[in-house]
């Protein structure tokens, strides 16, 4: 994961002190993470996903699909009501 986690900093154009505060969690709680000392919580996930909404959690978790959500979260609310 730690290697998804560096993609979406990459795409954000961001260093590892920005990403962290972008996300709300210390430099060192992201150093731990991409060291391999910790592995990142439920909460740094969730974290990555509310700063990053266009993040697929099923890539970002599991490496599976694409990076970005086939739709933001604000196009998933205006589509639900004409469906």
């Amino acid at each position: 994961m730690k290697d998804r986690i560096i993609q979406i900093m990459q795409k954000e154009g961001l260093s590892n002190a920005e990403f962290a505060e972008k996300i709300g969690i210390s430099t060192s709680s992201l150093s731990h993470i991409f060291n391999g000392r910790n592995k990142p919580s439920l909460d740094v996930v969730m974290r990555i996903h509310k700063a990053c909404p266009y993040v697929n959690l099923e890539w970002l978790l599991y490496g599976e699909g694409e990076m970005e959500d086939e739709f933001s979260e604000k196009e998933r609310g205006i589509t639900s009501h004409f469906t």
